[in-house]
């Protein structure tokens, strides 16, 4: 089955991770760098939307594009997005509506109808804004997964609103201290033959990743190392349940 990856500046965490994480043959992973590539693009796999700027996605894909891409879901193509990539998957996207409007973007075909930026795969809502370092540390989100808080570190991104009567499963919330209130931030459903699993925070960065990007801080030296160990084998455990849903396999071995 083939993994197709929408290439974008966060295109390289999710390949990694792909990798890394789900033990996925890089062989199978089709890069679609534009729009015209769509058309290689086959309900026999899993389309997956990286994090990064969603109006970026508004850019670069024409409203036909987008179109073709609920189609073939609608033929059984299995979709994984994370940050950006739920944004454009849910059916009303109110939040980045207003921020659109403060950013002076245009809309397609000048339209201002939130649920005309969506693929509408799923009855949720992108709720912004923003989170991120909210932990008591300050350098963590975070999550509530499998009866318990976890930190992800250096992580962001933006709650689900999951709309009443959805057939969705939520994986891990967003928990907020120190009121540990909590709402949903991975989610996994279903649109007919199609598998969906959309995450409003990145489990696909790695401590790794986040290594390279500062190097002086993520190291054995830092006091919040054990945590950030934890934290990693808690991200892992998400981002590979949630290929699982849109059956990404591991190679064979």
């Amino acid at each position: 089955m083939s993994i197709y990856l929408l290439d974008n500046a966060a295109a390289s965490f999710f390949e990694r991770s792909l990798i890394r994480d789900a033990k996925v043959d890089k062989a199978s992973i089709i890069n679609v760098p534009d729009e015209s590539y769509f058309g290689r693009i086959t309900a026999q796999g899993t389309l997956c939307v990286p994090g990064g700027n969603t109006t970026a996605y508004y850019g670069l894909y024409s409203e036909k594009s987008l179109v073709s891409i609920i189609t073939l879901v609608d033929q059984g193509l299995n979709y994984f997005g994370i940050c950006a990539g739920s944004n454009l998957a849910v059916n009303t996207f109110t939040y980045g509506l207003v921020k659109f409007n403060e950013m002076g973007c245009h809309y397609p075909s000048g339209k201002k109808d939130p649920t005309m930026f969506t693929l509408n795969l799923l009855a949720a809502n992108t709720k912004g804004p923003n989170y991120e370092n909210t932990s008591e540390n300050g350098r963590a989100v975070p999550i509530f997964y499998n009866s318990d808080i976890h930190s992800l570190f250096w992580n962001k991104g933006h709650a689900l609103e999951i709309h009443k009567g959805a057939g969705v499963r939520t994986l891990a919330h967003f928990a907020y201290l120190p009121s540990e209130s909590i709402e949903p931030g991975a989610v996994l459903s279903q649109r007919g033959k199609a598998r969906i699993a959309i995450s409003g925070f990145h489990p696909e960065i790695s401590s790794e990743d986040l290594n390279g990007l500062n190097s002086s801080f993520w190291n054995s030296s830092n006091p919040d190392f054990e945590l950030i160990q934890r934290s990693e084998k808690v991200r892992v455990e998400i981002f590979t349940k949630m290929a699982e849903q849109v059956q990404i396999k591991p190679k064979a071995i």
